[in-house]
């Protein structure tokens, strides 16, 4: 890290460091009620608010019991313990309204996997967005797709071995048919690369068809401790 980075973490570090004889005469006031809360807050569990190490010791504690002071980004936090909430069962209308968004979700999900596949089966040309030649290197931003789906989007397509077909991208669902594909001119560096990897193919395929060639032909013993399998 550079030295300012440096310089902020080690002042942090000192900082906790030199708190630490405060915390805990602060936490013994705190345990003889000498000592106010500084904030009431109310927290799910494992909330991220407290590290997981507080949480550990939470949920070991009652009400109106203290945690010991533990380190929470910058300083130290004790926690007494005022009530807790158990889980509750949701009313009707509050499950609805959670439920009712999650199938609303789900149909949109399925009409349009429906639409797709009605598309890719009566896939007309005519009315489809036609691009350029695409690549990965390049980054290419295909419309109407902003650059992030269109990265995932050419990713799944690069992955597939179909001519045509549907791919989902977080929301959308993209019907696809390749039209025409080349080859681009190669620099030495990856045919040096391409090179290796058909060679390293190749020695594999090798290793495995000789392996099973003698596997066919010499029965395999095992020999262990005299002993003969």
């Amino acid at each position: 890290m550079s030295f300012e980075e440096a310089k902020e973490k080690a002042s942090a570090d000192l900082k906790v460091k030199k708190t630490k004889k405060a915390a805990q005469k602060n936490y013994i006031a705190f345990k003889k009620d000498k000592l106010k809360n500084s904030e009431t807050l109310t927290l799910a569990l494992n909330d991220s608010t407290l590290t997981k190490e507080i949480w550990d010791d939470i949920q070991q504690k009652n009400i109106e019991d203290i945690t010991k002071p533990k380190v929470v980004a910058d300083r130290y936090a004790t926690v007494k313990i005022k009530s807790i909430k158990e889980p509750q069962t949701k009313t009707f209308e509050e499950a609805k309204e959670e439920v009712s968004a999650i199938y609303a979700l789900e149909a949109k999900k399925k009409a349009l996997l429906k639409l797709a596949e009605t598309t890719l089966k009566n896939f007309d040309t005519n009315n489809a967005t036609v691009s350029d030649f695409v690549t990965l290197e390049k980054h290419d931003n295909l419309k109407p797709l902003n650059l992030q789906e269109s990265l995932q989007f050419l990713q799944k397509l690069f992955t597939s071995s179909e001519e045509n077909g549907i791919i989902s991208v977080l929301d959308k669902v993209i019907v696809y048919n390749i039209m025409d594909q080349k080859l681009l001119p190669m620099d030495n560096n990856k045919s040096d690369l391409l090179k290796q990897t058909v060679n390293q193919i190749k020695a594999n395929i090798f290793e495995a068809n000789l392996i099973k060639m003698l596997d066919s032909k010499y029965p395999t013993e095992v020999y262990m401790e005299g002993l003969t399998n």
